[in-house]
């Protein structure tokens, strides 16, 4: 058997795939793709199909932004050949793009589901989502946590210094956040963790923010992460619920926190709402209610670390992958 997976950019192997920037990719395809050749299956992975004849099911990855730089059109044209060929294709669909009329990628996403056999989600209402344009079968494979649990914080004395991590599209939801949706009188710092192009038009454009905080800046690794929760007394998540944007995104931002060891106060969107019990709502109180009890939500995370987080292990995830690929691709 021989699988290919459509994903944007250049990587050599599956270490370079799990060192990508990109959570699509990182999370989803590198763990796929280690997965199947663990399994004996041969795997090619990147922008191009070179042979279709030789090829048994193709994945198709999130197509990037930068799709209409042709990639989109060659992309098409290599469905409408697997299609012809009987041959498996299935959509790893992460992203509501269909969902918003100003995404690049939605023209890309309309057009292709004609080839789709299966589609894969990360969240349970992204499938809902999905299932407003297609009709076929859907699976749902939640995103895995890439680290360990760590031992859930004790508050300390002194200024409390709380942890944003994330890619730079969801900025905008902690600006807002502190613009507009919390009137704190304590005074706090903030450690922010994006990737570079962000960080740089952050220090380029410093947010109007009334409130009392310093806000430091590093760059999003795995290490660092681990680095800043170590001296980090909590964590923030703000999203809008709202927003078909990001009301189908999967829990890992919040699962990843819970493993941190972190207290943590985020935004009810759907794929959190199930773990409700071990945050605190930004929506419903202010978060002067959460700094003054980080404490309580410390325990809460010990029990979250207990039920929650083992089932987001790469070796949980990874089973589920594994069993998608044997149930789905003809041998």
């Amino acid at each position: 058997m021989r699988l290919h997976w459509l994903i944007p950019g250049t990587y050599f192997t599956t270490k370079d795939l799990s060192r990508s920037n990109l959570a699509s990719i990182r999370l989803r395809s590198a763990l796929a793709i280690g997965i199947a050749e663990k399994a004996g299956i041969n795997v090619s992975f990147g922008e191009s199909l070179s042979n279709i004849n030789n090829i048994d099911g193709v994945f198709v990855g999130k197509i990037g932004a930068d799709c209409n730089n042709g990639r989109s059109g060659k992309w098409l044209e290599y469905l409408k050949n697997f299609k012809s060929a009987g041959k498996v294709i299935m959509l790893d669909y992460t992203d509501n793009h269909l969902g918003l009329p100003n995404s690049q990628m939605a023209d890309f996403y309309k057009s292709a589901l004609q080839y789709i056999d299966y589609t894969i989600t990360p969240s349970r209402h992204m499938a809902n989502l999905l299932n407003a344009h297609y009709k076929g079968k859907n699976n749902i494979i939640y995103d895995p946590v890439e680290i360990s649990n760590s031992i859930p914080k004790i508050l300390t004395h002194g200024v409390k210094k709380i942890l944003w991590f994330g890619h730079g599209s969801n900025l905008q939801y902690l600006l807002n956040y502190l613009q507009s949706k919390s009137n704190s009188t304590q005074f706090f710092e903030l450690l922010i963790l994006s990737d570079k192009a962000s960080l740089e038009f952050l220090v380029r454009n410093p947010p109007k923010i009334s409130l009392k905080l310093k806000i430091n800046l590093a760059e999003w690794s795995i290490s660092n992460m681990i680095a800043a929760s170590r001296i980090a007394d909590a964590c923030i998540i703000p999203s809008d619920p709202q927003d078909p944007k990001k009301s189908g995104a999967s829990s890992n931002r919040l699962i990843t926190s819970f493993a941190l060891g972190l207290p943590t106060a985020a935004s009810n969107i759907p794929s959190y709402a199930p773990y409700s019990d071990y945050y605190f709502d930004l929506q419903s109180a202010e978060i002067d209610d959460f700094l003054n009890s980080l404490d309580k939500y410390s325990l809460k995370i010990s029990l979250a670390q207990e039920v929650v987080t083992p089932n987001y292990t790469m070796d949980k995830i990874g089973g589920e992958w594994a069993s998608f690929i044997k149930h789905h691709i003809p041998t």
